[in-house]
């Protein structure tokens, strides 16, 4: 039997927030990968430190808040 967490609505926030993280850790591959076999020569932000650490740092904050909110069952 499946047991609900006490706040849905929050485990639903924090799964949204560790899948854009995860795409935003993606798109970075490809664009870092683009740049270095094709030549694209594509910046984003002008590398700054938010896209540099944003979305490692999105990401694990999302599984952590999803570990955490899952843990606490009714």
């Amino acid at each position: 039997m499946q047991k609900i967490t006490n706040h849905p609505k929050l485990k639903a926030f924090f799964d949204g927030l560790f899948l854009i993280g995860a795409l935003l850790i993606i798109i970075k591959i490809i664009v870092a990968l683009g740049n270095h076999f094709l030549d694209w020569q594509v910046t984003f932000f002008n590398d700054s430190l938010f896209w540099m650490a944003g979305p490692l740092l999105i990401a694990i904050i999302g599984a952590i808040g999803t570990e955490t909110v899952s843990k606490k069952k009714k």
